[in-house]
């Protein structure tokens, strides 16, 4: 049976992990590779995981993408609050975070 390699850091936000995996090429040398787990429950109310495998240079991609996504969400919420406000709707509510900044999300 292979041993199970460690992680060498590791980083959570609630169910959220990263972990960065250091592996080794050809030639024996290190490289480290990262990777992101949602942890969730699923309809049968089992704990279920999504791995998400990186290169290195993803993250900058992945960060920029998911900002971005984020953004344009927020951005929609405020939309579609407005619109339910001006057609007289009183129980709506703006979103909760849809006013957050960057340093909220942390």
């Amino acid at each position: 049976m292979a041993k199970k390699r460690p992680f060498t850091e590791a980083t959570r936000r609630r169910n959220i992990q990263g972990a960065l995996w250091q592996n080794f090429d050809g030639n024996g040398n290190a490289f480290y590779a990262p990777s992101v787990t949602r942890s969730y429950r699923d309809q049968n109310d089992k704990w279920q995981n999504e791995v998400l495998h990186l290169s290195l240079d993803d993250i900058p991609r992945v960060i920029a993408v998911l900002r971005e996504l984020e953004t344009k969400a927020y951005e929609q919420m405020q939309v579609d609050y407005a619109a339910r406000s001006a057609n007289g709707d009183s129980e709506s509510q703006l979103p909760v975070g849809a006013a957050a900044t960057e340093s909220d999300n942390f």
